[in-house]
């Protein structure tokens, strides 16, 4: 029988946001993680962070996205790591967009 597949989106790859996909990749858990930033400096720094972690579960697929638009309706966590300024609109987007069960903000 198959693990369920879990589907994780970060909204935010900066310091703190990184630290979050830092700790999900090292899961024993199936996981696909969608990495958003709008900022394509903090996806290449994510990316190249990444590379240097050495446990990294072969279970956990990352993916970083430019557009959140492409994602699957269903996720099973979203981890919003943002400024406050722009939080509020971050979060009505994503209600309105996707069928989420937790939501973390930082």
């Amino acid at each position: 029988m198959s693990k369920k597949k879990f589907k994780v989106l970060i909204y935010g790859c900066g310091n703190i946001g990184f630290r979050h996909l830092q700790g999900i990749v090292k899961s024993n858990n199936n996981i696909d993680i969608y990495v958003y930033d709008k900022s394509n400096i903090a996806i290449v720094k994510a990316k190249k962070k990444l590379k240097e972690i050495s446990q990294f579960s072969n279970l956990v697929h990352v993916t970083f996205l430019n557009s959140i638009n492409i994602i699957e309706k269903n996720l099973d966590l979203v981890i919003v790591s943002t400024s406050s300024k722009e939080r509020l609109k971050i979060i009505r987007n994503l209600i309105s967009k996707f069928k989420l069960k937790f939501l973390i903000l930082e």
